[in-house]
């Protein structure tokens, strides 16, 4: 115990001196060369004032809304209600769009909670242009020809040309007892 008592009596004694420093040895020292001692000490002190303060007052009004509370209630269920409605066949048809570029619609058939048919009607109120564009085949044929004259046979062959404007043209060359070379013209009626 000893040893404790003479730790306080020193910690007591450095605390005793810090305060008598800081409160009772003046801050500054005498100025050597002069007789007066100049003392200054600032004191920290605090003032209150009333200061007008502006205040913005808010007008509160009290609504009162009804309120609607749920009580819970013991309810018979109807078990062959809740498994009719569960087994019926319900029929929706809705209308997706309806406009001037055309009418789609569809209709399903639900029961047992599951879609059992659905069907997708489609109207395209758009009117369609059809273009005919017809085609002529024009180009180079080659052609043969086998003939028969007052009993005579002959064979022959040429080149046949087909325009833009459905008009042939033909080059012919052949043999019929004697060479013969023939041009033809066609206009399709």
């Amino acid at each position: 115990m000893k040893t404790s008592n003479l730790i306080f009596i020193v910690l007591v004694a450095v605390i005793a001196g810090f305060i008598l420093r800081t409160i009772v040895i003046p801050c500054n020292p005498a100025i050597p060369g002069s007789d007066t001692t100049h003392i200054e000490r600032t004191v920290y002190d605090t003032i209150f004032q009333d200061v007008p303060v502006p205040v913005k007052i808010v007008r509160i009004d009290t609504i009162i809304k009804p309120v609607t509370v749920y009580k819970l209630q013991k309810q018979a269920i109807d078990t062959a209600f809740i498994i009719a409605e569960w087994n019926k066949l319900r029929i929706y048809d809705d209308v997706l769009k309806d406009d001037s570029t055309g009418y789609i619609r569809l209709a399903e058939k639900v029961s047992y909670n599951k879609i059992h048919d659905r069907t997708l009607y489609f109207e395209s109120r758009c009117r369609d242009r059809v273009i005919t564009n017809t085609i002529h085949p024009t180009g180079f044929y080659m052609i043969g020809s086998v003939m028969t004259s007052k009993g005579m046979v002959g064979a022959g062959g040429g080149i046949m040309y087909l325009s833009h404007q459905s008009r042939l043209y033909s080059l012919n060359i052949g043999y019929l007892d004697k060479p013969y070379v023939g041009f033809s013209y066609g206009i399709k009626f």
